[in-house]
């Protein structure tokens, strides 16, 4: 099923946009599912994203550091043919009762994600219902002060095709049309890039509490990024890995993030 590489091959095409992965995903349990799309014979893209039961709603957006990638796609090739790993790794920084919880039964499902790829700005669905994805969890406390908790989560599978393109995702409605959020075109200006930051200085502060608008959830998800940055006596910044990000309730309620930095440092803290 969903075998789509039936419209001929055409010489490279030369990319415009170059910077990797996606920017921002959605993810959803299959059985929330209804109907898969077609492919449209003519462009080899979906007609369409898949329909998913009334009441259910895509899980995201996860906003993916402009560091890193977020999403591969890696050829593999057997006796049989050929086939393809899909993997979207991501970082939840932080601990909390309530997320340790949610990390524990998040394997018991399958799922299925639809990214939007920061080259180009196009979206992509990863999985099928077919050949769903795995949640791969993995926590680390820290070996030392120094360190933050946090976990680290990967959704993979095999699948007979690269992850399908969509024509349009109606979830991202509301973070289109926000500053920085549109296709990446190789000048820096696509999604998650340096105009999707904010930055909050703090000037001998032990703690930093940042109200959770909803700004600023439809800018970050419901799963932000949040870096310490501390400056010392030479003036030159860099990143802190002391102190905890606490909220006053599981994702998507809480409508404060605590920043505890220990002491009275001097810094920022940027938000993705």
């Amino acid at each position: 099923m969903f075998q789509s590489s039936y419209t001929g091959i055409k010489p490279l095409h030369r990319n415009t946009a170059y910077n990797g992965g996606f920017c921002r995903f959605w993810f959803i349990p299959v059985e929330e599912v209804l109907v898969m799309p077609r492919i449209n014979a003519a462009t080899q893209y979906l007609v369409d994203e898949p329909s998913i039961r009334p009441g259910a709603a895509w899980l995201g957006p996860i906003a993916v550091p402009r560091d890193r990638i977020g999403f591969s796609e890696e050829f593999k090739r057997t006796a049989a043919g050929h086939y393809y790993v899909h993997k979207i790794e991501g970082i939840h920084p932080g601990e909390s009762a309530e997320s340790r919880v949610n990390f524990e039964n998040l394997p018991y499902h399958k799922y299925l994600a639809i990214g939007k790829m920061r080259a180009g700005g196009f979206y992509c669905l990863v999985g099928t219902k077919d050949s769903p994805l795995s949640f791969n969890p993995e926590f680390r406390g820290g070996l030392g002060p120094g360190d933050i908790a946090q976990n680290l989560f990967s959704f993979s599978t095999n699948h007979i095709s690269k992850a399908y393109v969509l024509p349009q995702f109606t979830a991202d409605a509301i973070a289109s049309g926000l500053p920085g959020n549109g296709p990446g075109d190789g000048s820096g200006n696509g999604g998650n890039t340096m105009a999707q930051k904010e930055t909050i200085p703090f000037q001998n502060q032990p703690t930093i509490s940042i109200p959770w608008t909803p700004l600023r959830q439809n800018r970050f998800g419901n799963f932000p990024i949040v870096q310490v940055w501390l400056i010392e006596d030479g003036g030159v910044p860099y990143k802190a890995n002391a102190g905890s990000i606490e909220v006053d309730a599981p994702p998507p309620a809480f409508t404060e993030l605590t920043v505890r930095l220990g002491g009275n440092p001097t810094g920022f803290i940027e938000i993705m």
